[in-house]
């Protein structure tokens, strides 16, 4: 399981440090290039966390859509701020009539003439709209409630 600690501070006086306007591509490049030793083995790792999460995701929408549990069994309610808003437990995302029993996770590699294919199946949650404008921004999670979630960064 991830551990993920978020300090909220407040400061009074000082600058504030932001990113350049003009410089945020370049510094969300280097964030991205520079934040794994091994990036291809981490890109496998995140990629099969991620399809893991989903699937347990999904099982505990269905347990507490079913009454079998409740949200405070699963996700911390009592982390607050901006940071969380995108994990909270919302109902509305899940539909039980579209949530698959399929509990495997289906790793496929296809070696090319000119390229090799990776592909990570799974039968969670799906990543609705919200989800997928929140995928491509770095640091954006929907896991930090989650208690087993094994990501919480993003």
């Amino acid at each position: 399981m991830a551990i993920l600690t978020i300090k909220e501070t407040t400061k009074t006086d000082g600058i504030k440090k932001t990113i350049d306007k003009n410089s945020e591509d370049v510094a969300l490049d280097i964030l991205q290039r520079g934040i794994y030793a091994y990036p291809v083995e981490s890109t496998i790792r995140e990629l099969v966390s991620n399809a893991y999460d989903a699937v347990r995701e999904r099982d505990v929408a269905k347990s507490i859509l079913a009454g079998d549990s409740v949200p405070e069994d699963h996700f911390d309610l009592s982390l607050n701020g901006d940071v969380y808003k995108d994990s909270k437990w919302d109902p509305s995302y899940f539909d039980l009539k579209y949530l698959s029993d399929d509990k495997n996770t289906y790793i496929y590699y296809d070696e090319g003439d000119y390229n090799d294919i990776l592909r990570v199946k799974d039968y969670g949650v799906g990543i609705g709209e919200r989800r997928m404008t929140g995928y491509f921004q770095l640091g954006w999670s929907s896991k930090r409630t989650q208690k087993g979630a094994l990501g919480k960064w993003g």
